[in-house]
């Protein structure tokens, strides 16, 4: 009897984790908002790039991309400030929109709210909180021995520039 509870236990825990799942941002998924921006330095004037968008770069020879929310009172002729949201550990770019408010207060207070996406820790498999959690390189050697820990310094960087190369930032 004591291992039939055992059982049920490590089943509802099971069930639990495999729930768990969360759907990387692939293609042109901008949360319901297109478009997909990635040809930097190469926006049309007269577009209006207000909303929610996904950018990709090439750091290291490994896509990375990153969510950034433009207020809809973007005014391409005025700089604005950028605020940075690394979501935690195991988290997305898209939960830390959704759960921070980073966005709301970017409409309300004019700046470029931008959510960059951490790597998986097993970059070939669908990212969850519990088996495959996405991780931001702070040095505590949490990726696979055999895997080469993301330069995430050289992303947030890049980040920087591909962001300058589309808007006007201060």
């Amino acid at each position: 009897m004591k291992y039939y509870s055992l059982l049920i236990i490590l089943l509802i825990i099971t069930s639990i984790l495999g729930c768990s799942t969360v759907k990387p941002v692939t293609g042109t998924e901008t949360l319901g908002k297109p478009p997909v921006l990635t040809d930097k330095g190469k926006t049309d004037s007269s577009k209006n790039y207000a909303g929610t968008h996904v950018f990709r770069i090439t750091v290291d020879q490994v896509q990375r991309s990153y969510t950034i929310h433009v207020p809809h009172d973007y005014d391409e002729k005025q700089s604005l400030p950028v605020v940075i949201m690394l979501h935690g550990g195991g988290g997305t770019a898209n939960a830390a929109i959704e759960e921070t408010g980073w966005a709301d207060k970017a409409e309300k207070e004019g700046f470029l709210a931008v959510f960059p996406e951490a790597m998986a820790r097993d970059p070939s498999h669908i990212s969850s909180f519990a088996r495959n959690p996405q991780l931001w390189n702070d040095g505590s050697d949490r990726f696979y021995p055999d895997q080469k820990a993301p330069d995430d310094v050289a992303f947030i960087d890049a980040l920087i520039d591909d962001l300058c190369s589309v808007f006007p930032v201060d």
